[in-house]
């Protein structure tokens, strides 16, 4: 399906008839095929002489932008992209064939490409004042917007992840999607650089006379130095979320081994004494008679208790002062006598 507009400083057009392009030959065209069979991309190519290899990426779904100069036009391709859920980042191919005072676009329905350009046409007079350029950027404009929202959607993942981390109990889903969500911010990273590249070339490429061109291509590329800012920001607060809840993770870990060793430390007297009244030889009937052999055991277990604490302060586990600290608080104090002394 195709969908036509002509236009001049008088005003604009729509149909969707291919002889009404060849009538008036000094108006503006734009020609919009959606979904298009081979027989109308072969009729459009006939009337503009569209390159054939530029429409056989079409026809391979290239979906990288990208920006070829071939004889008497551009070929443009943009991505348009559509969050639909988390581990789903749409992307669809805008294909775009720019002359002289002629643009052809071609997409798929997903893309409402034509509403969006032809409410521009109705409330922007500048877009029919002006060269065929105009009606480009402000394809650019709306393809922008969209990326905007595609930002919108993500913020809102991130700050509803924020809440799982803190609420949730450790599940390695969040963490995956959290992962998940840093690989989608990469994507669009490296779409948006593409893109400006694009419009650094275009930029460069337009002619001077082109003033209003111009003017709204920086007012592009400051647009997508926006979109850029906006990743880097996103993509902190993915990895500090990220390092939020591998926190939160451990403090879970620090709570339920702070439960076990409550535990333990109960338990350790109770089996220490089960232990001891359990051996053979200790009569509980008759506990004043304390065999020799008891005193011998528990000798070697005071023993073996006094070289175990020796060996764990030398080795800096127990028993540790931070006397780093301490010779900081010294010099702190001699400071202020000094200071006083100064006084």
């Amino acid at each position: 399906m195709y969908k036509i507009i002509l236009y001049d400083k008088n005003g604009f057009q729509i149909t969707d008839k291919i002889d009404d392009l060849k009538k008036d030959s000094s108006k503006k065209k734009w020609i919009d095929l959606i979904d298009p069979t081979q027989e109308e991309v072969k009729k459009i190519k006939q009337i503009f002489a569209l390159d054939s290899d530029a429409l056989e990426q079409y026809f391979n779904g290239s979906k990288k932008p990208d920006i070829r100069v071939l004889n008497n036009q551009r070929f443009i391709i943009l991505i348009d992209l559509n969050y639909k859920k988390l581990d789903i980042l749409e992307k669809e191919g805008l294909y775009i064939f720019q002359g002289l005072d002629w643009l052809v676009t071609i997409h798929s329905s997903t893309f409402k490409l034509f509403e969006g350009i032809t409410k521009n046409l109705k409330h922007k007079n500048q877009i029919i004042q002006s060269s065929i350029n105009m009606l480009f950027i402000n394809i650019v404009l709306l393809m922008i917007d969209k990326y905007e929202q595609v930002l919108m959607a993500i913020e809102i993942s991130t700050s509803e992840f924020s809440k799982k981390a803190l609420l949730s109990k450790s599940s390695k889903k969040i963490l995956i999607d959290v992962d998940t969500l840093s690989r989608q911010i990469i994507i669009l990273r490296r779409y948006f650089w593409q893109i400006r590249d694009i419009i650094d070339y275009l930029l460069n490429t337009i002619e001077e006379e082109d003033k209003e061109g111009i003017k709204f291509l920086k007012i592009v590329h400051d647009d997508i130095n926006q979109l850029m800012l906006m990743v880097d920001s996103h993509k902190e607060s993915i990895n500090a979320l990220r390092e939020l809840y591998i926190a939160n993770i451990s403090l879970q870990l620090d709570d339920t081994v702070k439960t076990l060793t409550i535990f333990s430390a109960i338990l350790l007297p109770l089996t220490f004494l089960t232990s001891l009244y359990g051996m053979n030889g200790l009569n509980l009937e008759q506990i004043g008679d304390i065999p020799a052999g008891l005193g011998i055991i528990l000798s070697i277990m005071v023993g073996t208790l006094a070289g175990l604490l020796l060996f764990f302060k030398r080795k800096q586990w127990i028993f540790v002062k931070n006397l780093t600290d301490e010779k900081e608080v010294k010099q702190d104090e001699k400071n202020k006598n000094k200071h006083k002394t100064v006084s």
